[in-house]
C-alpha cells in the first residue's frame, strides 16, 4: 500500500527532543514481496516543522514523496519534539540552554546531550537505529 505508516521511537524519547513516532513513506513499487529492494533516504524536518506543529504538512506536502514514488525509494521522516524544562532529567541555572521550544534538531547539545554530534548523539544514534529497523538489520 503507497502511503505512511508510524515509527516508534524506543526510550526517553521526549526528554532528548524526539517524537515517540516518525513516518515511512512507502511507494508502491516499495511494498513487501516488490521484485526488487528499494533504497532508503532520511528526511529531517527543520524548527517548527515537526509533526507536532505541521501536523502531516510536511511529510505529505514537500514533494518527497512524489520524488520516491518514482526513484523506488522509502522516505523516512523523523520527528523532533519541542522540550521544556520540565521535561529535563535534571534542572539547574543552566536548564534554560537544555531545552528546545522549537522543535528542532539538536545542533548545540540540548537536553545534556554532549555527543549529540557524533554516532554516540542521542537522535543521531536513534536515526540510525530507525534506519536499521526499516531495512531490516536491527530489532
Amino acid at each position: 500500500m503507497t502511503g505512511t505508516c508510524r515509527v516508534r521511537v524506543r526510550g526517553k524519547a521526549a526528554a532528548n527532543g524526539l517524537l515517540d513516532t516518525g513516518n515511512l513513506y512507502v511507494p508502491k513499487a516499495c511494498e513487501p514481496g516488490a521484485a526488487r529492494r528499494c533504497r532508503l533516504h532520511v528526511v529531517l524536518h527543520g524548527c517548527l516543522q515537526s509533526a507536532e506543529v505541521l501536523g502531516d504538512e510536511f511529510y505529505t506536502k514537500i514533494g518527497v514523496n512524489e520524488w520516491a514514488d518514482t526513484n523506488r525509494i522509502l522516505v523516512l521522516y523523523p520527528q523532533v519534539h519541542a522540550t521544556a524544562v520540565a521535561e529535563l532529567s535534571s534542572q539547574d541555572s543552566s536548564s534554560l540552554f537544555n531545552t528546545n521550544p522549537e522543535g528542532c534538531w539538536n545542533w548545540w547539545g540540548y537536553a545534556g546531550d554532549k555527543q549529540f554530534l557524533t554516532k554516540q548523539g542521542v537522535q543521531v544514534g536513534a536515526i540510525w537505529s530507525m534506519v536499521q529497523r526499516v531495512t531490516g538489520q536491527g530489532n
